[in-house]
C-alpha cells in the first residue's frame, strides 16, 4: 500500500511540473511575439511618418530669396544663398548701413553692393571726387573755359564771333548790313562778305566794275582798257570839269569886281583941292570951293 501510495504520488508530482513548464514557455513566447508585433507596429508607424512628411516638399513656397537654389529636407528645407544674403531664407545685407555715400550723396542698397547717388559735382563711387566741368572742354570754338559760377552756371568767354553758354552760336554778321546793287550778305566768323551781282565789287557792292569796253569796236582800230569805276578817259574828263568849273567861277567874280564901284557919302566931299607942302613948311587953310 504504501509503494502504491509512492508511486502515484511521484508520478502526479513529474505530471504536474511538466505541464507548469510547459505553460511557462508558451506565455513567455507569446509575451515576445506581442513585443515583435508591437515592434514591428511602430515601425510601420514611424515608416507611414517619414512618407508623409517625404510628401510634402517645403520649396513649394519658395522661401528661399534671390532666386536661391531650395533643397527640400525631411520637414525642412535648405537655402543655397547668392552673396550678399544672409539667413535661412537668403535676407538682403543692406550694404548702406555703413553710409558710404560722401558729399550728401544718396545711398541705393543693392544686392551684394550700394550705389551713390552723387550731388552734381561730385563724382566717384561714394562721392568722393570734386568735378571740374572745364576738364571735358565744354566751351567750343576755342573759347575759354571759367568753371562754374556761385549759381552753378558753368562760364565760357567766347572768342571773336561766337555766342551762347558754349559758345557755340555764330554771331550773324550780316544783321544791319546792307549790301548794295542787289548784292547778297554772307555771315562769316566775325566777318561777312558781300556777294555782288555782275558788274559791281568792293565791300558792300558799291563800285561799278562792269567792262565799258564792252560797247566796241573802237573807231579808228583804238584799243579800249577796261578800268575799275568806268572808262579809261574818267580821270582826264575829271579834270577838265574840274579846271572848266574853277574857270566859270573865276570869271563870275572878276565880273563882279570890275563892275563895283565906291559908294558916296553925304558927309565926304565930292571936289577937293589938295595943296602941296614943302619940307618943313606948314599946309595953310583950304580954298574955298570954285562959284562961291
Amino acid at each position: 500500500m504504501w509503494r502504491r501510495r509512492g508511486r502515484g504520488r511521484g508520478r502526479g508530482r513529474g505530471r504536474g511540473r511538466g505541464r507548469g513548464r510547459g505553460r511557462r514557455v508558451g506565455q513567455v513566447g507569446n509575451r515576445q511575439e506581442r513585443e515583435a508585433d508591437q515592434a514591428r507596429a511602430l515601425q510601420d508607424m514611424q515608416d507611414n511618418r517619414r512618407m508623409q512628411l517625404r510628401e510634402v516638399n517645403e520649396c513649394d513656397s519658395d522661401p528661399c530669396q534671390f532666386n536661391a537654389v531650395c533643397t527640400d529636407l525631411l520637414a525642412d528645407y535648405s537655402c543655397n544663398c547668392p552673396a550678399g544674403t544672409r539667413g535661412k531664407n537668403c535676407d538682403d545685407i543692406d550694404e548702406c548701413s555703413s553710409d558710404p555715400c560722401e558729399h550728401g550723396g544718396t545711398c541705393g542698397n543693392k544686392l551684394n553692393h550700394y550705389q551713390c547717388d552723387c550731388p552734381r559735382e561730385y563724382s566717384g563711387a561714394n562721392c568722393e571726387f570734386k568735378i571740374n566741368f572745364c576738364d571735358s572742354d565744354p566751351c567750343q570754338n576755342g573759347a575759354t573755359c571759367l568753371g562754374e559760377n556761385d549759381n552753378g552756371v558753368l562760364e565760357c568767354v567766347c572768342a571773336p564771333g561766337y555766342t551762347g553758354v558754349f559758345c557755340d552760336a555764330d554771331i550773324d554778321d550780316c544783321i544791319g548790313v546792307d549790301c548794295l546793287n542787289n548784292g547778297i550778305c554772307q555771315d562769316g566768323v566775325n566777318a561777312f562778305t558781300c556777294n555782288c551781282t555782275e558788274g559791281y565789287g568792293g565791300t558792300y557792292c558799291e563800285l561799278d566794275i562792269r567792262d565799258e569796253c564792252a560797247s566796241g569796236p573802237w573807231q579808228n582800230n583804238a584799243s579800249c582798257v577796261d578800268k575799275v569805276g568806268g572808262s579809261p578817259y574818267w580821270k582826264p574828263l575829271l579834270i577838265v570839269a574840274i579846271v572848266i568849273i574853277i574857270l566859270l567861277v573865276a570869271t563870275v567874280c572878276f565880273n563882279k569886281f570890275r563892275g563895283y564901284k565906291k559908294p558916296v557919302t553925304a558927309d565926304t566931299p565930292t571936289n577937293t583941292t589938295s595943296i602941296p607942302t614943302t619940307l618943313g613948311a606948314t599946309a595953310g587953310p583950304p580954298l574955298p570951293p570954285k562959284g562961291k
